[in-house]
C-alpha cells in the first residue's frame, strides 16, 4: 500500500446515506474557529493517513507495515452496506433475516470501536500516541474482546427504528454509535430519516429520546467531523437553536437519566457514575466499580 493511504473511521457506504446528491455532503469541524459548514465529497472526510496503520520492528531491525483496517473491517464494511440499504429502503428493520441482524450487531459494535473518540480514551490513559493506536489496534483485531462484551450487550437488547420529529432530520458524526451503560437507548443515525436504537427490554421504545437531542449528542460526541444532508441542520446546531428544546427534555423526562447527564454538558465519566448500579448493563458493571474506586481513592474527580 502507498505511504500515504488515507483510511476511513465511518466508511463510506454509511456516509452515502447522508449525501444530498449521492457524493456531497454537509459538515462542520468542531476543532476549526467558528465552525464554518462547507460541503464535501464524501471520499474526503472522516479519514485520516494511516490512521489504522502501524510499523513493528522485527528481530532482524526490518520493519513490518501493519494495514489492520484490510483484516477487521474489509469483510464487515462490504457486508454491512447492503443490510442498511434495505433498511433504508424498507424503512424498517421488521424485514431482516436472522443473519441480517446479527452482521448488523457486529457491525454497530465495530463502528462505535473504530472511531477516534475511542482512540482518544486509550491516548489519555497511555500518554504515547503510538502505544495508543497499537492498544487500539489490538483492541479492534481480538475477537474476545469485541465479542464477548459490547456484542453480547447488543444481542440482548431490542431492535428498532425511529424517525426524526416532523420538520427535522438525523445527521450523524465521527462517534455514529452513542453507547448508553444503561441500555435506555443506543444510537446509531444510519440516514436523516432513520436511526437504529436498541434498547433494554425494561423500557420501551416510545421511552427513546427525539432526533433534536440524538443530533445535539452525536455534536458532542464529535471529535472533529459533524455531517448531514441539510446545511440548515448543522446551523441550527452550530448555533444552539434547540436550546430550549432541549431544556424542556431535561426538565420533563423521567427517563433517559443518561443521556439527559450528558445532554447537560456533564462528562462520561461524571455521568456514568451517577447512574444507579443497579441499573448499569451487567457486562458494564465491573468497569463502573473499577471507576468509583479509581475516583474515590483519587484526588481527581469526574466533571
Amino acid at each position: 500500500m502507498p505511504a500515504n493511504i488515507k483510511q476511513h473511521y465511518v466508511p463510506r457506504s454509511i456516509l452515502k446515506s447522508f449525501a444530498f446528491n449521492g457524493k456531497r455532503v454537509y459538515f462542520l469541524r468542531k476543532t476549526e474557529f467558528d465552525m464554518p459548514i462547507r460541503s464535501e465529497n464524501v471520499e474526503s472526510i472522516c479519514k485520516e493517513n494511516g490512521y489504522y496503520r502501524f510499523d513493528i520492528e522485527r528481530e532482524d531491525n526490518s520493519i513490518r507495515r501493519i494495514d489492520y483496517d484490510l483484516e477487521v473491517f474489509q469483510q464487515i464494511d462490504n457486508d454491512i452496506a447492503p443490510v442498511i440499504r434495505k433498511i433504508i429502503e424498507d424503512g424498517t428493520i421488521t424485514n431482516l433475516e436472522i443473519e441480517e441482524k446479527k452482521t448488523l450487531v457486529r457491525y454497530t459494535v465495530y463502528q462505535y470501536l473504530r472511531v477516534p473518540p475511542i482512540r482518544n480514551i486509550a491516548n489519555s490513559i497511555l500518554s504515547d500516541e503510538e502505544e495508543a493506536k497499537k492498544a487500539h489496534a489490538e483492541a479492534l483485531i481480538n475477537p474476545e474482546f469485541v465479542f464477548s462484551s459490547l456484542e453480547d450487550i447488543l444481542r440482548n437488547l431490542k431492535l428498532d427504528t425511529i424517525k426524526p420529529i416532523v420538520g427535522d432530520e438525523f445527521l450523524i458524526s465521527d462517534a455514529a454509535v452513542l453507547l448508553d451503560p444503561t441500555g435506555e437507548g443506543i444510537y446509531f443515525p444510519i440516514s436523516p430519516d432513520i436511526c437504529l436504537v436498541y434498547y433494554h427490554p425494561n423500557y420501551g421504545i416510545a421511552n427513546s429520546i427525539d432526533s433534536i437531542c440524538i443530533n445535539e449528542l452525536q455534536f458532542l460526541a464529535a471529535t472533529q467531523f459533524v455531517i448531514a444532508k441539510s446545511e440548515l441542520v448543522l446551523d441550527k446546531i452550530k448555533k444552539s437553536q434547540h436550546k430550549k428544546h432541549i431544556q424542556n427534555v431535561l426538565r420533563n423526562s423521567e427517563n433517559n437519566s443518561y443521556w439527559k447527564c450528558i445532554l447537560d454538558k456533564k462528562s462520561f465519566e461524571k455521568c456514568f457514575l451517577e447512574q444507579n448500579r443497579n441499573n448499569i448493563l451487567d457486562p458494564l458493571k465491573e468497569e463502573y466499580d473499577k471507576m468509583l474506586i479509581y475516583f474515590m481513592g483519587s484526588d481527581e474527580q469526574p466533571k
